[in-house]
């Protein structure tokens, strides 16, 4: 059968340079999903990135963390081959492979040499199709993420994230912890995960990313040897868009340590929203690069309140939301509280200067070639690229968007995200 190939050629335009070409083929595959291919022949390395639909949020009750159990465990043995013998073949051919659970998507990643192709690919068709899931492989999986989620109850920024996503997101599933509980990651069993992976792994809504020294042949070869057997039953339905409630309070909780983590969020920006690359813009400049942001020079450079403080937008396909974080002494917390509340109305009521918009259009325009320094990154640009529908012609016009952002845009823009009176914000720490 003859197969189709588009591509559309992507040249990166950085302060009125060049700063990267990179030719996006997108490759159909006559089975529904598409491969998005970039070729770059300079070295011998082929990266595979590769996403299904359902993630952490599709956890059911009771069994929360499976997703990211999952991701522990698929690599643990398939096939003839027992988790140690799996292992041998991946380090001795210097084979990069693994799982990683999100919120709505489950990835997996390969990165090998060329040589080592071939056996690559059967290993990770092997890890999709015929996991072992193996007790004694299981067992010491749920060791280690025993261990990581105990770990993270005395973390006091892991206990003021889960106690925001609980003020702000209510009974959504996003509110729960993505890795578990000590009482629900017990409960997973071996069935739990072949049930679950059964579920998750379809040819219905999956996305892949390829990057490297591989030709549009050999990527359908790739195509086929990996992926060509899975089933294509209905993907796992993404969770429902979280209502973020306004809470605008300020919740506490003492741990027996010197400093206390500090957490505030409210509604954010949705990717589709036409003021979303404005928005990016003026939360990068109250706190996204650290360096010559308002927060960080308010509260560290000033006043020395803290080593490093920031903000950003979490927008995701059904959520978005606006957060801040530092850390800061016991003693010293209300008066940070007072300082983000502060800049948090300035914001609002000012918006940027036309030398802090500039400035920041230069930073987050200059680093984003930084996406294309490996193959690897490379892979899950084109993953990404496609999760968030932003079109394959998108890393042309990025610049483009950024650039069109205008002073007035960007004020107006900041009185609409920065919500000074619905601010809500947790303090883990110490006595104050």
């Amino acid at each position: 059968m003859i197969k189709k190939f588009t591509f559309v050629l992507l040249t990166l335009v950085v302060a009125g340079s060049v700063a990267h070409a990179i030719d996006i083929k997108r490759i159909d595959t006559n089975e529904g999903p598409e491969i998005w291919l970039v070729e770059d022949h300079s070295n011998p390395v082929v990266s595979l990135h590769f996403a299904f639909q359902g993630g952490e949020g599709n956890d059911p009750a009771g069994k929360e963390g499976l997703a990211n159990f999952l991701s522990g465990t698929m690599d643990e043995g398939a096939g003839s081959y027992d988790s140690e013998a799996f292992s041998k073949i991946l380090t001795d051919k210097s084979i990069s492979l693994s799982f990683d659970a999100k919120r709505n998507n489950f990835h997996g990643k390969l990165v090998t040499l060329k040589k080592y192709q071939d056996e690559a690919a059967e290993m990770m068709k092997l890890s999709l199709t015929e996991p072992r899931f193996d007790l004694e492989a299981v067992n010491r999986i749920r060791q280690q993420i025993l261990l990581s989620v105990e770990a993270n109850t005395r973390k006091t920024d892991r206990v003021a994230n889960s106690l925001l996503r609980e003020a702000l997101y209510g009974d959504h599933p996003f509110a729960r912890e993505s890795d578990g509980t000590i009482d629900t990651v017990k409960s997973i069993t071996p069935e739990d995960l072949r049930a679950f992976q059964e579920q998750i792994v379809t040819k219905d809504k999956m996305i892949i990313g390829l990057s490297g020294d591989v030709t549009e042949e050999e990527a359908l070869s790739l195509y086929n040897q990996i992926f060509g057997t899975l089933p294509n039953h209905a993907a796992l339905p993404l969770a429902e868009t979280v209502n973020i409630e306004t809470i605008a309070e300020t919740i506490s909780e003492s741990r027996p340590v010197p400093q206390t983590t500090l957490i505030l969020g409210h509604k954010g920006l949705n990717r589709n929203d036409p003021d979303y690359f404005a928005g990016y813009l003026v939360t990068h400049i109250m706190g996204g690069g650290a360096f010559g942001s308002r927060l960080y020079s308010e509260i560290r450079e000033k006043r020395g309140l803290t080593y490093g403080v920031y903000s950003y937008m979490a927008s995701e396909l059904n959520y978005e939301i606006l957060l801040a974080q530092m850390s800061t002494a016991n003693e010293t917390v209300d008066q940070a509280i007072e300082i983000l509340r502060s800049e948090w109305q300035r914001m609002a009521a000012e918006g940027p200067t036309e030398e802090e918009l500039e400035k920041a259009k230069r930073y987050v325009i200059g680093s984003y070639p930084l996406n294309f320094s490996t193959t690897a990154s490379v892979a899950r640009l084109l993953v990404d690229l496609q999760i968030y529908e932003l079109g394959i012609d998108y890393p042309t016009k990025r610049t483009a968007f950024f650039e069109s952002v205008t002073l007035e845009q960007a004020k107006a823009t900041a009185a609409r995200l920065f919500r000074p009176d619905e601010l809500t914000i947790v303090a883990v720490g110490g006595e104050r």
